[in-house]
């Protein structure tokens, strides 16, 4: 095995022992969990595709089977905020997308199927942690699960089609990267 692909793998076996471990760090502290769980999922790009050597199409079938596991493994944490069947159906709803992606390589399906679980999840722990959950008010509740959703459909679409576009063309994030003396270019 030469060092590419000892890095590949390494890169690889990093971010999912980091994504797994701080989806299961939620039972010992959500908040702390999550945050970190969505850290993690917001750096694993850098790990993959520039320490790891992954291609962005690589790095997106990674990103989603990742994904899914650790969906599956913050799943029972909806038991101890009364939102289990919420969070099943949410899952089963991204499931539904990630696999017609898969099928399709096209990523209208990631917009089409939205990671609404995570924003829900983190959403659900901050409001009920700091007791701001609206008790009995459907009216305060279709407000915030509306901004949930368009927040959520904006990340969808800057993640899947203006972030995808900015970086072929070695957008913000890049510029940004080198003035801070970051130097590989990427490869597409």
């Amino acid at each position: 095995m030469n060092i590419a692909h000892k890095k590949r793998l390494f890169a690889i076996i990093l971010v999912f022992l980091l994504r797994t471990t701080s989806a299961l760090m939620v039972y010992v502290n959500p908040f702390l969990g999550l945050a970190l769980y969505m850290v993690f999922d917001g750096c694993d790009t850098f790990i993959l595709e520039d320490f790891g050597g992954l291609n962005y199409f690589e790095y997106e079938n990674l990103d989603k089977v990742i994904d899914s596991v650790t969906f599956l493994i913050l799943l029972p944490i909806g038991f101890k905020y009364g939102v289990f069947y919420a969070l099943l159906a949410l899952l089963i709803f991204r499931l539904l997308g990630t696999f017609i992606y898969l099928l399709r390589r096209n990523e209208k399906y990631l917009i089409l199927f939205p990671d609404f679980y995570i924003s829900f999840l983190f959403f659900t722990i901050i409001l009920k942690e700091t007791g701001l959950y609206p008790k009995n008010n459907l009216s305060e509740y279709i407000f915030l699960l509306a901004g949930l959703i368009i927040f959520q459909l904006s990340m969808e679409i800057v993640y899947h089609y203006v972030y995808p576009k900015l970086w072929k063309g070695e957008g913000m994030s890049r510029k940004l990267l080198r003035f801070f003396g970051y130097k590989r270019k990427r490869v597409m």
